[in-house]
């Protein structure tokens, strides 16, 4: 499925997101946007577009770069995503990973969000922000 992941339509605001892969944890503020609509062709949960530096902190290289795939652990391969894209008319591939986690982090409160991230090695702005969350993917969140 090809979905185009920005639009004219506003933002609805930004969340802290805590994402955990493995052993490693970040801290992101993302842009939320109506607009994202990328979804994972697999499981079609929504699709959360993060910079390439976020990525580095917390995924191994060979998932980044999926250079050396035969090199992950059987149970990281199987987490992997090819997600596809429209961008300015045209079609672009993401890798894409399910992370242990992703929560929204609001007050002292954090609720678990299903997404599927994307990593954009393309150097999108996302409004200044670290990461581009589709607000379908909060709709139901409680923070």
């Amino acid at each position: 499925m090809i979905v185009s992941f920005f639009s004219n339509i506003e933002s609805e605001g930004s969340v802290d997101l805590e994402i955990s892969f493995l052993d490693k944890t970040t801290i992101v503020s993302a842009f939320v946007d109506s607009g994202n609509l990328a979804v994972d062709p697999m499981d079609m949960s929504p699709v959360l577009l993060i910079k390439n530096d976020v990525a580095k902190s917390i995924l191994p290289e060979n998932i980044i770069d999926l250079c050396d795939i035969d090199s992950l652990d059987r149970k990281i391969k199987k987490r992997i995503r090819l997600i596809p894209v429209s961008r300015g008319g045209e079609t672009h591939v993401l890798v894409g990973v399910k992370a242990d986690s992703v929560k929204v982090i609001m007050d002292d409160k954090t609720e678990d969000v299903l997404v599927t991230l994307a990593i954009d090695k393309e150097g999108g702005t996302f409004g200044g922000f670290k990461a581009l969350m589709p607000s379908a993917a909060i709709d139901n969140a409680v923070v």
